[in-house]
């Protein structure tokens, strides 16, 4: 199933970060992972029911999958895996909130580029 899918996804997510965090994969952290994900996917179908909200359920999923084992983003992970960042904060942050640091100045250059860009037309049109 799709669930199912996803709490693979997501412990395979957090297995990378962890390996990317140089932090040993025995057998105590590949059950932490899978417990993990199950208990993240099933918080995420809490907020997001898949029945009901197929598209915000996979956006959340992929969100977190590709954050998690974002090699330029180890703190998120290690956050994760601390208790730092509780599962309801991971949850329900945006996007933009789980990016690496350089995944957000990559956006707000993009933007701040938007912005003179239009300026300039607009400008270029009076």
């Amino acid at each position: 199933s799709v669930r199912d899918k996803s709490r693979f996804f997501l412990e395979k997510s957090l297995l990378t970060g962890m390996e990317t965090l140089g932090l040993e994969q025995d057998d105590d952290a590949q059950n932490f992972c899978s417990i993990f994900a199950w208990n993240l996917e099933h918080a995420v179908n809490e907020n997001f029911p898949y029945e009901r909200m197929k598209n915000e359920y996979r956006d959340k999923i992929r969100s977190l999958r590709f954050n998690l084992q974002d090699p330029k983003n180890p703190m998120l992970c290690a956050r994760v895996i601390a208790g730092d960042l509780s599962m309801t904060k991971l949850i329900s942050a945006s996007t933009e909130e789980l990016a690496s640091k350089e995944m957000k100045q990559k956006r707000k250059q993009a933007v701040e580029e938007s912005i003179k860009s239009v300026v300039l037309c607009a400008d270029s049109t009076k």
